[in-house]
């Protein structure tokens, strides 16, 4: 697929006048977006803003780029983890994307994942978490895309690395990915490398060192995102993943990493005759599913493929040809122990 125009920019894939001036923008932006970023910090270091504490433990899933890196499945893996122990995890997530009343994708997709794990969302999260106290009295609370979140105290900071693009051009957004300096790797207590099986062994390798450089004792896990089955958004019926082995598909999807979902249906040997790359959190019409739909019976198709965080908002969409969300799990293939002894640690201490 191609990327994006503004990833095409920042990548310096793409050239001319027009990319060299969006450069210069994007560059002067950074600048502000690195001043705002160092006050931010300041205000907390010097106390003038609090930085809270919950009367449980916080474990904190973020990551120190824009975008997509496997946060939402290894929250289902952390969740699944504490419920093993027979305790109670509640979800505590910022809800980007949600508006008007209606639940942001994240959250729509934990909620058909983890049935019966309360999820609680807003911009303050100690508010959301202390909320949570009182209706569920949970054992441990999960932080959602929190490395950022400097107004909760943590007990484990857990930063979630794209090993398809891991620092984000190394450069701060909108410039590049970055949301803070690769300096600020140093807080990780672990890292948790994504998507191991669509690079080489020896780019994880590279990769490891990297952290390793950037902070020694991190705990480093690997892990693979791993198609489980495919289902039909609308009627709910799965289908094994071969299904989409030589067969001609419209792919499509609004999420933070397209590249890594394009990178996937080409993995499992589907012919994709067509990929539409929409914003992340992108609010489909029943128009814009039609037309993607006609769209893919003139180009020959006989389904179209999506991801689930897109798939949970289209359920009540009606389609000439059947739309398939691909469900994915995140498997730890290195680095269990040191995962479940952290949480073991927690645990016990709470």
């Amino acid at each position: 697929m191609h990327a994006t125009w503004y990833e095409s920019v920042i990548s310096g894939e793409k050239k001319g006048i027009l990319a060299s001036f969006a450069l210069s923008l994007f560059t002067f932006l950074t600048i502000v977006y690195l001043l705002l970023h160092v006050l931010r910090k300041l205000a907390y270091k010097l106390h003038l803003r609090p930085v809270r504490s919950l009367q449980r433990k916080v474990i904190s899933v973020g990551n120190i780029t824009v975008g997509g890196t496997g946060k939402t499945p290894f929250i289902e893996v952390l969740s699944s983890m504490v419920r093993k122990k027979k305790l109670k995890p509640v979800i505590l997530s910022r809800g980007y994307g949600s508006r008007d009343g209606v639940a942001s994708d994240e959250f729509l997709v934990l909620k058909e994942n983890l049935p019966g794990v309360g999820h609680y969302t807003g911009p303050s999260r100690y508010s959301t978490g202390m909320k949570a106290l009182e209706k569920e009295n949970p054992d441990i609370f999960l932080l959602d895309d929190g490395f950022q979140h400097w107004q909760l105290k943590r007990d484990l900071d857990i930063v979630m690395i794209d090993a398809l693009n891991p620092y984000g051009y190394g450069r701060l957004a909108p410039r590049g990915m970055l949301r803070e300096p690769l300096s600020a790797l140093k807080r990780a207590d672990m890292f948790v490398i994504t998507r191991n099986d669509q690079v080489e062994p020896r780019i994880i390798e590279i990769l490891k060192e990297s952290l390793r450089k950037f902070n020694p004792n991190a705990q480093l896990v690997v892990s693979n995102h791993e198609a489980s089955s495919l289902r039909n958004v609308q009627t709910r019926k799965k289908q094994k993943v071969d299904f989409l082995k030589n067969r001609k598909v419209l792919g499509f999807c609004g999420i933070g990493n397209p590249r890594a979902f394009h990178a996937l249906l080409n993995h499992l040997g589907a012919q994709i005759a067509e990929f539409h790359a929409f914003r992340d959190h992108f609010r489909y019409t029943a128009e814009i599913i039609q037309l993607m739909s006609k769209e893919a019976k003139l180009l020959g198709c006989s389904v179209l493929v999506t991801t689930q965080k897109d798939g949970v908002k289209l359920r009540e969409f009606k389609t000439e040809l059947p739309v398939f969300e691909l469900l994915i799990e995140l498997k730890i293939t290195e680095g269990l122990q040191a995962l479940e002894n952290e949480l073991a640690g927690l645990l016990e201490a709470s």
